[in-house]
């Protein structure tokens, strides 16, 4: 699973750009690599961990 998540992003980025120059229908393909390409950066950062937030009291002095 990790691998087909940059598999669909470098699948997502050539038929945004090479889209036109492969096919007639050239302009449907760059919108199927649009959603390809979205939607494998969607799954990408959402195996991201974001960063752990100091509590506010974590920083109180007595």
């Amino acid at each position: 699973m990790k691998y087909l998540k940059y598999i669909l992003f470098i699948v997502g980025v050539f038929l945004l750009f090479f889209g036109e120059a492969i096919s007639v229908y050239g302009a449907y393909l760059k919108i199927l690599g649009l959603i390809v390409f979205m939607f494998s950066v969607y799954l990408i950062s959402s195996g991201l961990t974001s960063k752990e937030k100091k509590s506010d009291t974590d920083n109180l002095r007595f």
